[in-house]
């Protein structure tokens, strides 16, 4: 059996593994766990032992880990092994020290910004953009042993490339389309139909607000005074996009006679392309949102300083999500 020193016995004593519910501190937040601990076999004392504290404290990790879905070392890895880079050029690339990457890859939780920006890059496009601004920084080595999957680019470009180009600024919420939350939106709110109308003020209303909150949008989405309230630019063009990629289809719906088409998803929201702050943001709006027909919609948004203030048909600012009053 085995022994260790008993700090109340005051001997060396038969110890044994136990389990019992421990709590643990992970970046502020408190994580229970069913933990597994040494105890003295004389006064049932617990008895540190460095072996089992440290795989008490990687299961802590695990568990803060899928709750604010943060990425795994393997992840990193995965991520380097998809565009063939080392620690050092990923290092590089984001102006990182390369112990950084390393501390991540061995275990080590990383911030939740350098989490967020991990996470972006899984996304081909986002690493692209990532090279084209960071060239400069690579040896002619380092740039020919990079891969990228440009079908993935392709595909994944075939409605960006339609748009005007916007660098992060207050008419995007300070961040670049991301085109895959922007889809994931759209089949998250529409999982059960929307109206085009709708859908256009449940996507509208979650990027300003959440740029309200935190100074960021959600998808890097611009929007514009149209005639029934706020909505995508280029809102067809999208809708026509998410239905080439099998994300939505366009329901006919008939109503005293008239034809009209309702949103619906293909399929299940990706939920792990948001953070949880992202997620919170959009199930709030869906939540505040839930029941509301599309003229009691476009009424509310109507009555909103980013509608009032924005010339019909132009871009609006995401200035006036400061003033919103349709989300508490």
């Amino acid at each position: 059996m085995q022994k260790a020193y008993c700090p109340v016995c005051q001997k060396t004593v038969p110890v044994k593994p136990i389990q019992k519910t421990e709590t643990y501190s992970v970046r502020g937040l408190d994580v229970t766990i069913d933990a597994m601990v040494l105890a003295c076999a004389m006064c049932g004392e617990d008895i540190f032992d460095a072996e089992l504290d440290n795989a008490n404290l990687s299961k802590a990790y695990e568990v803060y880990r899928k709750q604010f879905k943060v990425l795994s070392s393997e992840d990193i890895k995965s991520l380097r092994q998809k565009y063939n880079i080392s620690q050092r050029t990923l290092a590089k690339l984001l102006e990182w020290s390369p112990a950084t990457i390393y501390r991540y890859e061995k275990g080590n939780l990383p911030t939740p910004a350098h989490n967020e920006c991990l996470k972006r890059l899984c996304d081909p496009m986002e690493f692209e953009n990532l090279i084209r601004d960071k060239n400069y920084l690579l040896t002619e080595n380092e740039k020919k042993n990079l891969q990228i999957d440009t079908d993935v680019l392709k595909h994944t470009k075939s409605y960006e490339v339609t748009l005007p180009e916007w660098s992060p600024c207050i008419q995007n919420g300070f961040k670049s389309l991301d085109i895959n939350k922007l889809l994931n939106m759209t089949v998250y709110f529409t999982q059960s139909g929307l109206s085009k109308t709708a859908l256009m003020k449940h996507l509208w209303l979650s990027d300003f607000s959440h740029f309200k909150a935190y100074g960021v949008s959600i998808s890097g989405a611009v929007y514009a005074a149209l005639p029934n309230g706020p909505a995508l630019d280029n809102w067809l063009l999208f809708l026509q996009f998410a239905v080439n990629e099998e994300a939505i289809e366009l329901e006919p719906i008939y109503y005293n006679d008239m034809e009209a088409e309702i949103v619906k998803a293909n399929r299940s929201c990706q939920i792990d392309y948001f953070t949880s702050i992202e997620l919170a943001t959009i199930q709030k709006v869906a939540r505040v949102l839930k029941g509301k027909t599309a003229r009691q919609l476009s009424d509310l948004s109507h009555n909103e300083d980013a509608y009032k203030l924005t010339p019909k048909n132009r871009i609006i600012s995401y200035e006036h999500a400061f003033s919103l009053q349709m989300l508490p």
